[in-house]
């Protein structure tokens, strides 16, 4: 121990050196009447902070704080509006994609056959045009348009987690 700090002296107080230590911490205050002093000081402001009467904190006093950092939250309001987005852009997506079909369907007899008919040979067609290398147009188009509504979303989910680490920081 080369030099008596404030520390040394909360250590020796709370009594958490050793015994060499402690040894060595005497005989330095033998020496130094100021440290002494500051020993003193120090007892004399633990033993006010033990004595002195505090109030128990109110019961449920943890759950009311959140409460109301719940309620001033910045990013309460906004937390939908993604989902929302989303959501709304697959419906369309898949609305759209029904139509085209739809589109692309035309009844070979008037009155010979259903639409579910129809559908039903559309979709074998479109099988086997998916298994022989993705050759329909449609295919890429739907994949397209995937990567597209997955690049806008990993934009809004990098811009949503930016505003809330300014919103944090202020």
């Amino acid at each position: 121990m080369k030099k008596i700090t404030d520390e040394i002296l909360n250590k020796y107080i709370d009594s958490e050196l050793s015994a060499s230590e402690i040894e060595e911490l005497k005989n330095m205050l033998a020496s130094n009447p100021d440290a002494l002093e500051k020993l003193k000081a120090l007892r004399f402001v633990d033993s006010s902070l033990r004595t002195m009467e505090h109030d128990k904190a109110p019961d449920h006093i943890a759950g009311s704080i959140m409460s109301r950092i719940e309620s001033l939250s910045i990013v309460k309001g906004k937390s939908f509006y993604f989902f929302y987005w989303i959501v709304g852009v697959f419906s369309l997506m898949i609305l759209g994609l029904f139509g085209y079909i739809f589109s692309l369907i035309s009844p070979a007899d008037s009155g010979s056959s259903s639409i579910l008919d129809n559908i039903t040979n559309y979709f074998s067609s479109f099988s086997i045009s998916f298994n022989l290398g993705l050759s329909s147009n449609l295919i890429l188009l739907i994949g397209a348009s995937l990567s597209i509504i997955l690049l806008i979303a990993f934009y809004f989910l990098v811009a949503s987690h930016r505003e809330f680490k300014n919103s944090l920081s202020h």
